[in-house]
């Protein structure tokens, strides 16, 4: 997706303190919203800001990217008579592609969200305990 804008994540985006941080937030976000620390060594509000700017990128791209590109390929693979003749091997594999390209982004958004997920509730049960 950041490809076909002929644009490039930003070097301060990708890799933080040893933690790579997925191309397509880079995108969304342009730079990691200043933090220069690990999931681990983030404070609990830091995370859920994290958190919650990811979820909203991720919905973003389900509704967007993804959604698009079935349509796109669902019209392709099912054609309707009209005008236009059926579509083409290599269209239909272009297509195809677009989708996988959008299926890798989304896991790769969906898994740094996971992994800031299992932070918070690690962060919450090590407050628990604290606590008592």
């Amino acid at each position: 997706m950041i490809e076909r804008f002929g644009l490039s994540a930003p070097q301060s985006a990708t890799s933080i303190c040893n933690h790579a941080y997925p191309p397509i937030l880079a995108f969304f976000w342009g730079s990691v919203m200043g933090s220069d620390k690990s999931v681990r060594r983030m404070t609990l509000r830091q995370l859920l800001t994290h958190s919650e700017k990811c979820a909203r990128d991720l919905v973003d791209l389900v509704h967007t990217g993804f959604l698009g590109k079935i349509g796109d390929f669902r019209d392709l693979s099912r054609p309707v008579r009209r005008r236009s003749h059926y579509p083409t091997m290599i269209a239909l594999q272009n297509s195809l592609k677009k989708v996988l390209e959008t299926v890798q982004q989304t896991q790769e958004l969906a898994d740094f969200l996971n992994e800031h997920m299992e932070a918070i509730r690690d962060h919450a049960n090590r407050e628990r305990v604290n606590r008592l």
